[in-house]
């Protein structure tokens, strides 16, 4: 299952509506298949940040 984007409002550090887009190398359409680099490790996610930046509610509410 691969998750295009997240809509959040009105949970802890999101207040306003924002939309969260995710995407997979191999699923780009704008880059071709040959100039597009293979992961290294397939299932592996990455949410980065700074300090209550809001990375464990994006996680929370894909949880639920």
């Amino acid at each position: 299952m691969y998750i295009e984007k997240l809509a959040l409002e009105n949970v802890r550090t999101f207040t306003s509506a924002q939309e969260i887009h995710f995407h997979h190398p191999r699923r780009l359409p704008t880059l071709e298949p040959q100039k597009s680099p293979s992961p290294r490790l397939n299932n592996v996610n990455l949410i980065f940040g700074d300090n209550a930046s809001g990375k464990t509610t994006i996680l929370e509410s894909i949880a639920l």
